[in-house]
């Protein structure tokens, strides 16, 4: 367990509210989560997407897990000004994730 408090899930719905929002619900302890690491750096990298990335942590944001339903890790959630646009459990290809952001 970390020292990092947990996220409010008030917290998660305020910095999901406002513009493009692509949710990494992952864990360090979790390899498929790491796998994805290059991508979401290409991700970054990627030239005409306006988008903010928040990470959640699968071990100790419990509470956000359970009230967006999130049951396996990784889980990558893309909001559109608060509201849920596209979901994916596992690892996602750099392409998934590009076109659920545009």
């Amino acid at each position: 367990m970390s020292d990092t408090p947990q996220m409010t899930t008030s917290a998660f719905t305020k910095a999901v509210a406002n513009g493009t929002v692509l949710v990494d619900i992952g864990a360090e302890w979790c390899p498929p989560c790491r796998a994805m690491e290059p991508v979401l750096a290409r991700l970054k990298a990627s030239k005409g997407l306006s988008y903010h990335l928040l990470k959640v942590d699968g071990g100790t944001d419990t509470d956000v897990m359970k009230s967006v339903g999130a049951a396996e890790l990784p889980t990558f959630i893309v909001y559109k000004n608060g509201k849920e646009t596209w979901r994916k459990t596992g690892p996602a290809t750099l392409e998934e994730l590009e076109n659920a952001i545009k």
